[in-house]
């Protein structure tokens, strides 16, 4: 038999139909019926791969993405559940789970695809350690040799330049593929925008479509620098806001909106979080700061930095937000998306009301 793949699965039909299946393809199936005996598997099984169910009795799936991502890190978890909350995915994928699959999965190719993919993923990061280790290995053994001759040390700084240069070409393969797997998926979805019976489904799509584009907008900009590790905050936001501006075909000539930022630089694990933040606020004024025609108007979007406090600006001087909507409790999936990534950041948010609309985000650096 192949790789051990543990499902926890407390529905049985569907437990029984991922075993049968995928023993098809050579796998050894482990059972688990709950999140307890499914983690009791994993310290006697050792399995390869666990595809787990969120809602469970006992111990749910968010527990084990727990005791994994702190016991057995190395074994790849897929989420396979009926729960599409928000919440619930970003809970998971932020606990480390590899894939996010929705019950019912009506052809369970997408299954082994996902199963395939991330036991691919495993044996790679196995065999890019041992390179690495083999790499380290080389360089201790020709440090070595530096204190013989020169020459030999001329010899391996050489090396190491021819290392560093392929370490860039791989770091920026990584963005391109990363930003073409997104420009895949946005596609996959407009695709699928005429299947939806009305106006307010198609609506959805093509806000998440512009999420994902907010975010491959922040690759793209990593990909076109020689830092792979930082992007420059103002050209981000200006390349996301030219991009909702270009999508809103309702928006007139005299509308303006402006982005001003200090010379900010960030890693992709803040300047994501702030880039989608700045997204759903503009949109949002965009969409409804100018109600009954309006055409005209200032968006100002600002960033600056004060010591290790970063202050980040969305206003407008549009009708101004209705005294009735309170971000931190608004059902609206746009605000939630802001209140969430604000407390992933540790920020707060502001707002004023006063010749319109403007909202404040602060956070303070975590390097």
């Amino acid at each position: 038999m192949g790789h051990k793949i543990l499902t926890i699965e407390d529905e049985t039909a569907i437990r029984k139909s991922f075993v049968s299946f995928l023993e098809d393809y050579d796998y050894a199936i482990i059972e688990a019926r709950d999140g307890a005996e499914g983690i009791e598997a994993i310290k006697s099984d050792s399995p390869d791969l666990v595809l787990a169910d969120l809602r469970m009795p006992k111990v749910d799936g968010l527990q084990v993405l727990e005791y994994v991502g702190k016991y057995t890190p190395h074994i790849p978890v897929i989420v396979v559940s009926g729960t599409g909350n928000l919440y619930d995915v970003v809970e998971a994928l932020h606990l480390g789970a590899w894939d996010y699959i929705l019950k019912p999965v009506e052809d369970l190719n997408i299954l082994l695809f996902a199963v395939k993919r991330a036991l691919e993923k495993v044996q790679l990061s196995q065999e890019n350690r041992k390179y690495r280790e083999h790499l380290e290995e080389e360089v201790t053994e020709k440090t070595e040799a530096l204190k013989e001759t020169n020459t030999e040390l001329q010899n391996i700084n050489k090396e190491l330049r021819t290392s560093l240069e392929e370490k860039g070409v791989l770091l920026r393969e990584v963005h391109h593929r990363v930003k073409n797997n997104m420009q895949i998926i946005m596609s996959l979805m407009n695709l699928q925008k005429p299947l939806y019976r009305d106006a307010h489904d198609a609506r959805l799509v093509e806000k998440s479509i512009h999420r994902i584009q907010a975010m491959a907008i922040a690759h793209e900009q990593l990909y076109k620098t020689n830092d792979f590790t930082q992007i420059s905050l103002e050209d981000y936001l200006k390349g996301m806001v030219d991009e909702i501006l270009r999508n809103k075909t309702s928006v007139g000539d005299e509308l303006d909106v402006q982005v001003e930022s200090e010379e900010l630089y960030m890693g992709l694990e803040l300047a994501v979080p702030i880039g989608l933040i700045v997204h759903e606020l503009v949109d949002n004024a965009v969409e409804h700061a100018y109600p009954q025609g309006r055409k005209s108007g200032l968006i100002k979007v600002n960033a600056v930095k004060q010591q290790d406090l970063y202050t980040i600006t969305v206003g407008d001087d549009g009708a101004g937000l209705p005294e009735e909507i309170n971000i931190e409790d608004s059902n609206s999936l746009g605000f939630l998306l802001v209140k969430t990534l604000s407390a992933q950041i540790k920020g707060e948010i502001e707002v004023e009301r006063r010749g319109g609309t403007v909202i404040k985000l602060e956070f303070r650096c975590q390097d």
